[in-house]
């Protein structure tokens, strides 16, 4: 595994969609996180039918994806299908090997949710709702495709039921942290959707953009929770909007398809998939068998990433989140059931389920001693593809915690080399300082020297002096006993 430096890495990941719509703060928390990879030819990156979660890019070399064994696609670097994650839906419809040596990296899409939700960039969903508008409320609530899965006798209670309400741009349509009261339906006009930066904050980001034909407010509705968001008009419009009563009876109830853990377990073995869309932390602590990770909050931005060809068992806790989550991904066009009670009722009806094989019974005619046999081996066959499933689910999980840790070790190397030649290089400094030092010290000691030799000299110089100023007043008295002697002589000649 390589890891690209960090100047390089966010230009790549700034190329790659979605990433490309989020702030440089996101991609710094998603750069933290991204597994960079070189693969060699012929290596899989993953399998038909596993249920990872994260996104793989191809940075560098070729791919091929293959179903059955069979080329059906490749995938070139530098190609305009190379900036989308390769064969994202889970689970995964193809398996993808390397063509050549290869580099890729793995995004977690559960990371990726969060940061697209927390940073509010939602240019990418905006688009496909920013289409003309309809005025026609009725045929934008028969397009809807929750309300295309309930009987018509209730889409017509719905129809009667529904009030229209003129609104303003700049007016707030629900607040965050109220009580549920009504579902919304745009039938002209823009709003906004916002919720707090944390739970301590009281700013608002702007989390997605809404426009005819779309709904909401049915969050709470179903939840029974407080609202999560701020709805605020864009424009002036006209909203249709139906009572929580109204609501739960035409809509939520119809809506409400549940399996027990019985019912969702064999629908597993045949096909169905099991969403488990509590946070990412819970999941990894304890989840069901083969289920596949995609927390709530990260539900409107990555359920592109399921297959749709798929049916979905959507669980969560206590079952009341996951009905919530169902409404979205019907909403979307999922096929959606909700697992009666949650992973909680689920974890103590699991124990109950847990039997030992049965032995395969005698029978004295040999057909139907061979076709209770067959029936056996199709049980033990299936048990044993759902351990090789766990037991390959948890190999991958192990690669990827051993891949992350041999990334922070080489992080931690790096860091211990740099730290070494930081040192290395504050010791030759000193060193250097050290050298200068001694060569200041033996300076002055010189010009100490020289400042002695000069005192001397010039104490010397002082002591002639002082000589030669006696002298002088020495020869001075000579002159004035001489002058006087003269002096005498002249006198007495005279």
């Amino acid at each position: 595994m390589a890891v690209a430096p960090k100047h390089s890495a966010l230009d790549i990941l700034r190329r790659l969609v979605p990433l490309n719509t989020l702030s440089d703060a996101g991609l710094e928390d998603l750069m933290g996180q991204a597994i960079f990879e070189k693969v060699k030819k012929g290596d899989h990156l993953f399998e038909k039918g596993d249920t990872d979660h994260f996104n793989v890019y191809l940075l560098n070399g070729r791919l091929s994806m293959l179903s059955n064994d069979r080329e059906v696609d490749t995938v070139q670097a530098g190609s305009d299908t190379a900036r989308f994650p390769i064969a994202h839906q889970v689970p995964r419809k193809y398996t993808v090997i390397a063509k050549t040596r290869a580099e890729i990296v793995r995004i977690d899409n559960r990371l990726l949710g969060e940061l697209l939700a927390k940073t509010g960039n939602t240019d990418y969903e905006v688009s496909e709702v920013a289409g003309e508008e309809d005025d026609d409320w009725m045929s934008q609530l028969l397009n809807s495709p929750v309300f295309q899965q309930i009987p018509a006798a209730n889409i017509q209670s719905v129809m009667m039921r529904m009030e229209g309400q003129e609104v303003a741009a700049g007016d707030v349509i629900i607040n965050y942290g109220d009580e549920g009261d009504y579902f919304y339906l745009i039938n002209k006009g823009r709003c906004s959707i916002q919720r707090p930066v944390d739970e301590q904050s009281d700013e608002l980001i702007e989390i997605a953009q809404l426009g005819p034909g779309d709904s909401f407010g049915e969050e709470a509705l179903l939840s029974g929770k407080p609202r999560s968001s701020t709805v605020a008009m864009l424009s002036d419009g006209m909203l249709l909007r139906l009572s929580k009563e109204d609501f739960v009876q035409f809509v939520k109830q119809p809506l409400a398809h549940s399996v027990s853990t019985e019912q969702a377990l064999a629908l597993a073995k045949k096909g169905a998939v099991l969403l488990d869309v509590r946070s990412s932390e819970e999941y990894e602590k304890h989840h069901l068998s083969g289920s596949v990770s995609l927390p709530f909050g990260s539900l409107r931005y990555q359920a592109s990433s399921l297959d749709p060809d798929h049916q979905y068992i959507v669980y969560c806790n206590d079952g009341q989140q996951s009905a919530t989550a169902a409404y979205l991904l019907t909403a979307q066009g999922f096929d959606v059931t909700v697992l009666e009670g949650g992973i909680i009722q689920a974890d103590s009806e699991l124990v109950d389920l847990v039997e030992e094989p049965e032995a395969p019974p005698v029978d004295d005619e040999q057909g139907d001693d061979t076709e209770k046999m067959v029936a056996f081996l199709k049980r033990e066959l299936a048990t044993a593809q759902d351990q090789v499933r766990e037991q390959k689910q948890q190999i991958g999980n192990f690669k990827l915690a051993f891949d992350e840790a041999k990334e922070l070790l080489g992080r931690h190397q790096q860091g211990e080399k740099a730290a070494r030649q930081k040192i290395q290089q504050q010791q030759k400094l000193l060193v250097q300082q050290k050298s200068a030092m001694e060569q200041l010290q033996t300076d002055k000691d010189a010009l100490e020297q020289q400042q002695a030799a000069i005192q001397a000299e010039l104490a010397e110089a002082h002591a002639q002096s002082e000589e030669a100023e006696r002298a002088d007043q020495e020869n001075q008295k000579q002159q004035e006993a001489l002058n006087k002697a003269l002096e005498e002589s002249k006198t007495e000649q005279k």
